[in-house]
């Protein structure tokens, strides 16, 4: 599988499908670990970005994971541009909520 990252808010996550491929892929690519949960992804900021972009960082937490799972890389990029133009919608996220 080719690895992408996924850009929510300008966090850039790579969507990995299991433990087992985050764990090949850092060991072709070795690297810092971030952990990224919808709060990151909420409260980025510049500074943040930068150090989360340079990174391996990989979704962590039901919301972010959730929504990955769900959606296919259009999906994905569809909703990053509605959360841009209306940032409000992120606490969709944030809450976890199928149900918006």
């Amino acid at each position: 599988m080719a690895h992408e990252k996924v850009s929510l808010n300008g966090v850039e996550v790579y969507p990995f499908n299991s433990e087992k491929e985050l764990l090949d892929y850092v060991d072709m690519h070795p690297g810092i670990l971030v952990a990224i949960n919808a709060e990151k992804i909420l409260h980025a900021t510049d500074e943040t970005r930068v150090v989360i972009n340079r990174n391996i960082s990989y979704c962590d937490g039901a919301g972010v994971g959730r929504y990955r799972e769900a959606l296919s890389p259009k999906a994905l990029s569809e909703i990053r541009s509605l959360i841009l133009r209306k940032p409000s919608l992120m606490g969709i996220l944030y809450a976890g909520n199928d149900n918006p």
